[in-house]
């Protein structure tokens, strides 16, 4: 049991490490691009991602999850050649998968930029369509690799990805607005840098899983020689994969849908110009870059979490896969409780820091979708326990649920002049915690053994309670000595900002520390945790 969590941690430690590392160099790609994109150019860069999500979320969802259950099930009984089996079968199927909805993003999109009311947009939606074929393939190597627990390779080719995405696309991107092009064309150049980040994976995860397989590196031991046939495999591979894409097919199509409804509720609603709608989504669109950077770190856990239960679950240890669970939420808990809090309490200097503009409108949706990127991560992380136990058709239901009410919601409140663009963030968090609800009352429900949920949740939300009167209480000394009034100079409030922050992460960890909500058992599972701990004097 011990094992079996501290190689989850440790697994989880590794990819939020890079995923930090990732996101970081990511922000630095996106924040000077929309500083120098017009609102024009920031809506088609929105619209292109979104038609990119849901076509990518079709041909891979599931897919690493599936491969990573039944991988990490088939070592955990001793079946290492049914192992192999499984990726032998999956490879092709997903490159066929990858080429139609590749090629289908490329042919047609001018009729999709038309559909979603960016016509500008189809030169980015063109550039995006080569990406969705290189992630069918990196979704099988990736699915592999987790599967045997080892993340490496994972983080190795993400950093990858976007060190491309950085280096690459900016140049390509600054190259172009210097000779005049317009925002479609800039943005395809920004744009072109991830693809061939994703080209670059391909050869480095096969690179890592040959040499796996030339030293033994997973050091596994075979006690049953028998495999399915193909078709078989390939059968449960589908009956795992199918519901998680419906779900997770689902909210994106409906996201898509609801991109579609809130420019078309603009304009019609509120009878706004293309170009003042633009402006609005644009607001939107700024704030969406750091709603997901909480979710964004939170992905290693979820990652992380699933072969780890699937194997406890094969062997019917369901009070370890139970504690695995509860540590699982108790990570994300601290992580994102206070990432998405402080996002919150700090949303009007952070959006004027970031693009030097501010209202009380851009305030609005960076506060609500502060918050909503806690519920993201707790969607996350209950979708990842809930199909890695077995149960892919409570996601399903969930997404539904929280899709649908997404819709409703957008559609009734931005065409209303008292909310406008306001109602895009709210229906993005009703969306949330609704499948996020759903998911635990059907992981409760299903579930044999009692999840202790107390310890996973009353601490964190105290430590992060402490922490946001520290930032809300360091942000108003920094008003009085002229350091946070918006407008009263970029360089002065993020000066002031960081101080806050500042303030808040110390104030953070040291009720993390004293109040208890991080133990020598859990530090213990990170790498050099035992060291850590005693540094700390954790009990």
């Amino acid at each position: 049991m011990a094992a079996r969590k501290k190689s989850f941690v440790e697994g989880a430690a590794v990819l939020a490490a890079t995923i930090a590392i990732v996101k970081v160099i990511g922000a630095l790609y996106k924040l000077p691009l929309f500083n120098i994109l017009d609102d024009s150019g920031a809506a088609y860069f929105g619209v292109a991602y979104n038609v990119y999500s849901l076509l990518l979320t079709v041909s891979t969802a599931g897919v690493p999850v599936a491969i990573s259950r039944m991988i990490a099930s088939e070592n955990a009984r001793g079946r290492i050649r049914q192992s192999e089996r499984i990726f032998s079968v999956a490879m092709p199927a997903m490159i066929v998968i990858g080429a139609v909805f590749g090629g289908f993003m490329m042919i047609c999109c001018r009729q999709i930029a038309n559909f979603m009311e960016e016509p500008g947009s189809y030169q980015a939606i063109f550039t995006l369509g080569p990406a969705v074929f290189f992630c069918c393939v990196i979704a099988v190597y990736r699915g592999y690799t987790q599967g045997h627990e080892d993340m490496v390779p994972t983080s190795i080719t993400q950093i990858s990805e976007v060190v491309f995405k950085f280096v690459l696309g900016l140049a390509v991107a600054f190259i172009l607005l210097k000779a005049g092009y317009s925002s479609g064309i800039v943005v395809s150049g920004a744009i072109f840098g991830v693809v061939v980040g994703l080209g670059a994976s391909i050869p480095i995860m096969a690179w890592y899983r040959r040499r796996a397989l030339r030293r033994g590196s997973y050091r596994l031991e075979c006690t049953d020689e028998s495999t399915e046939t193909r078709g078989d495999t390939l059968k449960e591979m589908l009956k795992i994969t199918i519901p998680m894409t419906l779900s997770s097919s689902l909210l994106n199509l409906l996201t898509l849908i609801d991109v579609k409804v809130v420019m078309n509720r603009l304009k019609q609603g509120l009878m706004l110009s293309e170009l003042q709608a633009d402006v609005e989504y644009a607001t939107f669109t700024k704030a969406h870059t750091l709603f997901t950077l909480p979710s964004s770190l939170i992905v290693a856990v979820s990652i992380s979490v699933v072969p780890a239960v699937a194997a406890a679950i094969a062997v019917k240890k369901y009070r370890e896969a139970g504690g695995v669970m509860s540590r699982s939420l108790k990570l994300m808990n601290l992580f994102a409780m206070p990432a998405a809090v402080g996002m919150c309490v700090l949303a009007a200097p952070l959006y004027y820091s970031l693009y030097g503009t501010g209202s009380v409108k851009a305030t609005a949706v960076m506060a609500i979708l502060g918050i909503a990127s806690y519920f993201v991560c707790f969607q996350l992380v209950s979708t990842a326990l809930v199909q890695a136990s077995g149960h892919e058709r409570i996601p399903l239901i969930a997404m539904a649920a929280g899709s649908i009410l997404k819709v409703i919601i957008n559609y009734t409140l931005t065409g209303n002049a008292a909310f406008g663009i306001v109602g895009a963030p709210i229906s993005t968090l009703v969306c949330y915690l609704t499948i996020s609800l759903v998911n635990m009352i059907g992981l409760k429900l299903r579930f044999p053994e009692k999840i202790p949920l107390a310890r996973a949740f009353a601490k964190p939300a105290l430590c992060t309670a402490v922490m946001a009167v520290a930032a809300a209480g360091s942000f108003a000394v920094m008003k009085l000595i002229g350091l946070g009034d918006i407008g009263g100079g970029r360089m002065k409030v993020t000066a002031g900002l960081f101080i806050s922050i500042g303030i808040a992460v110390v104030v953070y960890f040291a009720a993390v520390i004293l109040l208890g909500a991080v133990t020598r058992e859990d530090i213990s599972m990170l790498p050099k945790g035992d060291r850590i701990a005693e540094k700390l004097h954790l009990k």
